[in-house]
């Protein structure tokens, strides 16, 4: 499953010492999951070991690395994986979801749970359910922009279609026929409330965007009775009789292209509204401050860079142009991450645009990873402010 806004928030307001992250690279692809399977334990008994190692009490050790290993021996859980593999654990706390953006592999121990990987692979939509809608066929899909889209079972009614047939001739007969082609208006209305009610049971708790493809009567009758709150207006033409599952693959993820081209327009045109009543910066030491005060209401970071350093109990920010590997922050300062690189890549480094977005979200704000071009200002960040600070 993917992360919603609220797993965002809870990940973020989760304190305990310690917590356990870890991104993993897996593989949609069924022949690769027992590397993943593989990889997933070397990682869980690596960090037994930097636990024990740490001094953690025994009992808070295996508080949390039961669940892991029990997560590791659940053959369900592994028969659909993504790209990515990002797993939160804590004594009482488990967490697990399948990322379609290829992250670095990655494994973290600290006071808190390591998200800034989290945040960027989630900002847009990278998927979707596209709801193709016709009289003689319903259809949910789940599509992404890497991973081969998935048909998504529907308890629909056998007799749906019947829905569509209303009495003309006073019960006299028990002939029905449908009014016109798809039946009147009133029956449309009905048959699309039966089909949303299977899609809401189908997608609760999701926020990913549904996109509609059905015949202009259809998606009239759809929209007028649909509750998902991510429904988007765009929708996917012509009629999806006329389209393969490829079509409808390949129109949806244009679809997404021009909701996130959207969203960044849309985003920036805000950000110059609240530059005009001041109460937008792009300078990293005012966001900084602003971010530990609870002023940003939303922002925006470049995903691509890493500033390495930390922010203290007053807000400053204090920049470490020369951190490596084992970068130290002070007592009084935010305790960031003491992470160790895969086995495949360098040590990463810590970044405070990533403890600077967890605080934005801490304090119920939005956040926004983009890439350099898309940012206003040529900062590695945006702020729209709450009020001028």
């Amino acid at each position: 499953m993917l992360p919603s806004a609220a797993d965002l928030r809870d990940l973020t307001n989760h304190r305990d010492q310690p917590l356990v992250s870890m991104y993993l690279p897996s593989s949609p692809m069924p022949r690769e999951t027992d590397n993943t399977r593989v990889l997933f334990r070397s990682t869980v008994d690596q960090a037994k070991r930097r636990l024990a190692a740490s001094g953690v009490d025994k009992d808070v050790v295996e508080q949390i690395i039961a669940p892991l290993s029990e997560l590791e021996s659940d053959s369900e859980f592994w028969r659909r994986q993504a790209h990515t593999l990002a797993v939160f654990a804590g004594a009482g706390v488990l967490r697990a979801f399948r990322l379609v953006n290829r992250l670095p592999e990655r494994l973290s121990i600290g006071d808190r749970f390591d998200i800034g990987a989290l945040l960027r692979a989630t900002t847009f939509a990278n998927a979707a359910y596209v709801l193709a809608l016709t009289e003689g066929d319903v259809q949910l899909y789940g599509i992404s922009r890497e991973e081969p889209t998935r048909k998504l079972e529907l308890d629909l009614p056998d007799d749906l279609h019947t829905v569509l047939e209303i009495a003309v001739n006073e019960g006299r007969f028990d002939r029905q026929r449908a009014q016109g082609a798809n039946g009147d208006r009133t029956e449309q209305q009905r048959f699309a409330r039966i089909v949303q009610d299977a899609v809401l049971e189908r997608v609760n708790g999701s926020e990913l965007p549904l996109i509609l493809s059905a015949s202009p009567k259809f998606e009239s009758a759809y929209r007028s009775v649909n509750t998902y709150p991510h429904l988007l207006e765009r929708s996917i033409e012509p009629n999806p009789e006329s389209l393969t599952g490829a079509d409808l693959t390949e129109r949806a993820r244009i679809v997404l292209d021009e909701l996130h081209r959207q969203q960044l327009e849309e985003w920036r045109q805000r950000y110059e509204q609240y530059r005009d009543r001041d109460c937008a910066t792009g300078d990293l030491g005012h966001v900084a401050k602003a971010a530990a005060a609870g002023a940003v209401e939303e922002l925006m970071f470049d995903i691509e860079a890493v500033v390495e350093g930390w922010i203290d109990s007053d807000g400053a920010l204090h920049v470490d142009e020369g951190a490596g590997e084992n970068a130290e922050v002070g007592e009084d300062a935010s305790e960031l991450m003491v992470t160790d690189a895969g086995a495949h890549g360098g040590a990463p480094r810590l970044s405070v645009l990533d403890d600077i977005a967890c605080r934005v979200l801490r304090a119920s704000g939005r956040v926004i990873a983009a890439r350099a071009e898309d940012l206003p200002n040529g900062s590695p960040v945006a702020a729209m402010l709450r009020y001028p600070f």
